[in-house]
């Protein structure tokens, strides 16, 4: 549950959190809410959906800009599996070609990026859901 808990524009991801309520899951996953629900958390003190600015004003805020960037890497990049895109086999794709001698090709940090800012690869057809809230 991350109602009441949508921030944006902090940590390296700030442009990407807007809108997607990422704090409320950090808070949920790896902050406050889950020491209180008997999980284990990373920052048990910290409330991201009380205290967003924890991401940069904190005793945790060195490492908080970066966690929270791969925090947001691991829930939306590594497991996408939708619109013919999968990104762990796609990274095997890769490196099966490049081992071969093969170049890499730029489309893939497109798409990538596309994840990261709409939530799909096809940026074309996503909404970009940072201009909704």
């Amino acid at each position: 549950d991350v109602e009441g808990c949508c921030w944006w524009g902090r940590g390296v991801l700030r442009e990407v959190t807007r809108g997607r309520c990422s704090f409320g899951k950090m808070n949920y996953y790896i902050g406050k809410r889950a020491a209180e629900d008997g999980r284990p958390s990373l920052y048990p003190n910290v409330d991201f959906c009380e205290f967003p600015e924890a991401i940069c004003a904190s005793e945790f805020s060195n490492e908080l800009r970066w966690v929270s960037g791969m925090f947001q890497w691991v829930m939306d990049v590594q497991p996408y599996n939708r619109n013919g895109f999968n990104y762990i086999e796609k990274i095997k794709e890769i490196a099966t070609d490049i081992s071969h001698g093969g170049a890499l090709d730029s489309s893939f940090f497109l798409d990538v990026d596309c994840i990261l800012k709409t939530g799909s690869v096809k940026c074309d057809q996503a909404i970009d859901i940072t201009e909704t809230m």
